[in-house]
């Protein structure tokens, strides 16, 4: 990533955290929350592409096309009525997207993606319109779509863990369960038991390796993503 890609991503989180510090100073009497919690989640994908920019093992999966089309999918899964077509090599050489809601279409004239940086720019620009439409979403909503989109499209482990569920991770780590105690993943399309944890209820109750969850508290896990199901 350029140096000024690099500079915007880490700028932006700082502005975040020192703003929302001012907020939280306003009230001394609330009980200190995790440093997560503080980053505005409008921000939420400048730090997702900042950590795979740092972090992802595979730099070579991070084709900011490639992770433009994984947030659109996410996208028209979660908001059926929308859906976006891509004219990234055109004649011109002026990339473009044709958002089409209903029976409107608008043309977005975006910037060559080269780089991460380039990327979350066209999602902020698609984020804006899209806010300007009669879609009831909200800027963290959109947020959380194109960050999920995002980590799909690079691999079926990387996932944005809500912090109820971060929260809940660590609490298994630390030795106590919370829900039945099992590690589990998706198989062919199917939620699967990976192990039960030794002495946990899914244990007691007879849970082995390999077999399938095809039902959670009443809902179908079929078609659903790992992250949903959790």
């Amino acid at each position: 990533m350029k140096p000024k890609a690099n500079l915007f991503f880490c700028c932006l989180i700082f502005l975040t955290l020192l703003t929302e510090g001012c907020g939280y100073l306003g009230n001394s009497l609330k009980e200190p929350v995790p440093a997560s919690d503080v980053v505005s989640e409008h921000t939420l994908v400048a730090e997702v592409l900042m950590h795979l920019q740092l972090d992802y093992i595979d730099s070579e999966k991070l084709e900011p096309e490639l992770l433009l089309e994984g947030a659109l999918t996410e996208l028209e899964r979660m908001v059926p009525e929308v859906w976006v077509e891509t004219q990234l090599h055109q004649s011109d050489n002026i990339p473009k997207l044709q958002v089409n809601v209903g029976n409107e279409k608008t043309v977005l004239s975006i910037m060559q993606l080269q780089e991460l940086y380039d990327l979350h720019l066209v999602l902020q620009k698609l984020k804006k319109h899209l806010l300007q439409m009669d879609l009831q979403l909200t800027k963290s909503r959109i947020e959380q779509i194109f960050a999920n989109g995002i980590l799909h499209q690079l691999d079926e482990y990387s996932v944005l863990l809500p912090k109820e569920i971060f929260h809940e991770f660590n609490i298994n780590l630390g030795g106590h369960f919370a829900g039945v105690g099992l590690v589990v993943g998706m198989r062919n399309g199917y939620l699967t038991v990976i192990a039960p944890m030794d002495g946990s209820p899914a244990s007691k109750a007879g849970m082995l390796p390999l077999d399938r969850i095809v039902e959670v508290d009443g809902e179908k896990t079929e078609h659903m993503t790992l992250d949903e199901i959790l």
